[in-house]
């Protein structure tokens, strides 16, 4: 699939999705108890692949995790830097992972969030 057709389809469908699934109080208490139970032990940061409105992102962060999302939808984007845990935040938001280390991941559905390994 096209990635231009993909970032175009969520776009089209950013308002909704946000309104559904933009905040981290609309993710089921168990997933948010697995990514946290995850990825908040382990030292380094946490890279949040296609982080969406970034919900996700913003709940790793409250538990301490050094987080950084990306999306290709300027909709989500947008909606990060908006929110107000962004506003508070905004001196941590754009720290990046170091790309000379190899990713682990954790996947659940419609999250992908990878980690750098040792």
């Amino acid at each position: 699939m096209n990635a231009e057709r993909v970032r175009q389809a969520y776009a089209s469908v950013a308002d909704l999705y946000i309104e559904l699934f933009g905040s981290s109080q609309r993710v089921h208490a168990d997933d948010l108890a697995f990514i946290g139970r995850h990825l908040s032990i382990r030292p380094g940061r946490v890279l949040d692949l296609g982080c969406g409105p970034g919900h996700i992102t913003g709940y790793l962060r409250s538990l301490g995790v050094d987080a950084a999302g990306i999306d290709m939808v300027p909709e989500f984007i947008a909606q990060r830097r908006h929110s107000p845990a962004t506003l508070r935040d905004r001196g941590n938001r754009d720290r990046s992972v170091n790309s000379h280390r190899t990713p682990r991941t954790l996947t659940g559905p419609g999250t992908a969030v990878a980690r750098p390994s040792d």
